[in-house]
Parts: structure tokens; C-alpha cells; sequence
């Protein structure tokens, strides 16, 4: 988070870490799915490659399309994020060069759409300074809904926020760490009962 903080696209990193999204739905927000008032975002669409181009194209299942609150904090990350592109177009229209994609959210320096493969180029660079050199772009995802499910946030709340098409997805995808939670409850249950037999 620290090293995220101080990259020119760390408001990405931040938003598939705290929102658990896909790195073609991330990368292919705009402004508009952005709503400050409400503090919400809307996953609607995702950027992908066919070929040797990429294309915009729907989610990978109707239950993927999701209106998702946002944390305060990431409201303010998207706020300076907001800002600092803004700056970097002013510096580019000062040397009468266009900003390829006003509505982008997350762009290149030269306000293009990410590239989904250079997208995960970047962040294991980024990655691999921190320590984190097996780690690629979905790892984010991962951790989302490892950290969630080990804060007792109920399966079914994790499954709409990563827009799984079932809660079944999610439950196969983390047993191991719902077994976990099973363990504290059986744990529970031991020291009682165990406590009336002494």
C-alpha cells in the first residue's frame, strides 16, 4: 500500500485491492461508473484481449455487472488520482499533445487505455520492489477476499462484491479459509462442552 501510494497508477492498485475486481473490469473504468455523491462504483464492462487487440467487451457473467459501495478511503485515492491526472493533461496540452481518453479513469501518461498485459508488467515491477516477486496482477483479487473472509464478512457479501455468478464459486475458491472459520466455531463449541465435563 505504501509503495501503491507513491505510483503513478497506484489508485488502480489500490481499487482491485480494496474492490476484489478483475484487472479487465478495473482497467476499463471511466469517470462516469465513478459516482463521488454516492460513493459508489459500477462494474458494467471489461477490457480484454482478442487477439492481438483489445477490445471492450461484457463481463464474463450477468451477475459480474455491480454496483459497488466504495470505502471513504477510496473515494479520497480516486479524488487525488482524479487530480493528478488532470495535471498530467494540462502538461500535455501545454505541448499541443491530445489526452487520448478524457473518460478513462486509469490510463497510460499519454491518456491512452491500459493494455491489459502491460497492465500486469507494471504491477509485478511494482511488485517485485516490495518483495513480492511471485506475484502477479490477480494476487490483488486473492487478497481482497482473504482478507474479507478472515474478517467475517459473510460468504454471500464476498460473492456479489468479486461478482462470482454463484456463491458456489467463492465457497470451492476459499474452503480453506472458511474451514478456518469452522475451526474457531468447533474450537467454541469444545472449550464448552469440555468446561461441563470437567
Amino acid at each position: 500500500m505504501e509503495f501503491a501510494k507513491k505510483d503513478r497508477l497506484g489508485a488502480l492498485w489500490i481499487v482491485l485491492l480494496s474492490l476484489g475486481l478483475r484487472r479487465g473490469e478495473a482497467i476499463a473504468l471511466t469517470w462516469q461508473d465513478y459516482d463521488p455523491k454516492a460513493k459508489t462504483l459500477s462494474v458494467t464492462k471489461a477490457r480484454k484481449k482478442e487477439g492481438s487487440k483489445v477490445v471492450v467487451g461484457s463481463l464474463k457473467t450477468d451477475s459480474s455487472k455491480r454496483l459497488i459501495p466504495l470505502p471513504i478511503f477510496v473515494c479520497d485515492v480516486l479524488e487525488k488520482h482524479r487530480k493528478s491526472q488532470l495535471a498530467e493533461r494540462e502538461v500535455l496540452s501545454s505541448h499541443d499533445v491530445a489526452w487520448k481518453q478524457p473518460t478513462a479513469m486509469f490510463t497510460t501518461a499519454w491518456g491512452q487505455w491500459l493494455d491489459p498485459d502491460n497492465t500486469s508488467k507494471l504491477f509485478k515491477t511494482l511488485a517485485a520492489k516490495v518483495g513480492l516477486e511471485d506475484w502477479h496482477l490477480h494476487e490483488l483479487r486473492h487478497s481482497a477476499a482473504t482478507i474479507l473472509l478472515s474478517n467475517g464478512v459473510p460468504l454471500e457479501q464476498v460473492s456479489k462484491l468479486l461478482g462470482h455468478s454463484s456463491i458456489r464459486i467463492t465457497s470451492d475458491t476459499y474452503s480453506h479459509l472458511l474451514t478456518e472459520h469452522l475451526r474457531s466455531a468447533t474450537d467454541t463449541m469444545g472449550d464448552y462442552l469440555s468446561g461441563l465435563i470437567d
